[in-house]
């Protein structure tokens, strides 16, 4: 007769399972252990008959799990202006304005990530997000932007809205990463932002990893000034990671713009070497 088959063991077996004669591997994650290779102990047993005894035999299987390359994900317009999920654009903003960088998650982390659009009215420059004409007409739009690993892609659609920019200002932060040196003055401003509409009904804070190292200030006329809590130290911590968030209301909607900005503290040593 033919033999009967059973899972007699091995490192994994809990990651197989048999039935008849048909052996099956539950499928796992190829980043989910660095030991790639799963192996199971599988016997065969034929009964013997008067003339022979019964014939055991133990096989082990070895199954390597390979990489999938997957797709991006979770493509991301960085320090664009949203509200209600949609980015909204003043009719003012001329040609090759930026409106945000972009970014996505993605587990193959050796190949780069190249973002595309075919829209006639928005272009992609090194990662960043542009108008390729000026915007003038008031109403929405959407583009379609392509993130690409390599060999695998995803598409996202993101809703833009191109409002009246003489009757809603938007909250626009301009600053960009800065390098200062070591022992800092506590005193000096690493950042100001100026608001010329101080009568309106505006709010200014700080979030990030790093919120804690730093102070912000208000003054009557809409200045904001941003300062180090203490005097910074390359030895302790070279860089900052700092959000600066301007929120705005607006006939009870509550308007948010961030920037993420990267603060650097130049290393002592490199002029003492020169």
């Amino acid at each position: 007769g033919g033999a009967d088959f059973f899972i007699a063991g091995g490192a994994d077996e809990n990651k197989f399972s048999l039935s008849g004669t048909t052996l099956t591997f539950e499928a796992t994650d190829f980043e989910a252990r660095d030991d790639k290779t799963y192996s199971v102990e599988i016997t065969a047993n034929r009964l013997g008959a008067e003339d022979r005894p019964d014939e055991i035999t133990t096989k082990t299987v070895t199954v390597t799990v390979t990489d999938l390359e997957e797709a991006p994900t979770d493509i991301q317009i960085n320090n664009a202006f949203f509200i209600d999920d949609q980015v909204i654009l003043a009719n003012d903003k001329s040609a090759n304005f930026l409106i945000g960088t972009l970014s996505a998650a993605d587990t193959d982390i050796t190949t780069d990530l190249t973002f595309t659009t075919t829209s006639a009215y928005f272009k992609i420059v090194n990662n960043e997000l542009r108008t390729k004409l000026p915007l003038t007409a008031i109403g929405d739009m959407d583009i379609t932007i392509t993130a690409r690993d390599g060999t695998q892609s995803i598409d996202e659609t993101f809703d833009i809205k191109v409002v009246d920019g003489s009757q809603f200002l938007l909250s626009e932060i301009t600053n960009a990463n800065i390098s200062v040196r070591e022992n800092f003055d506590i005193a000096l401003p690493l950042y100001t932002l100026t608001n010329e509409l101080s009568d309106e009904n505006w709010s200014y804070s700080l979030l990030g990893r790093d919120e804690d190292f730093f102070d912000l200030a208000v003054s009557p006329k809409g200045v904001v000034v941003v300062t180090f809590k203490d005097s910074p130290n390359y030895e302790s911590k070279s860089t900052y990671s700092l959000v600066l968030k301007v929120s705005r209301e607006i006939n009870n909607v509550t308007c948010v713009a961030t920037k993420t900005i990267i603060i650097t503290i130049i290393d002592p040593k490199s002029n003492d070497e020169r």
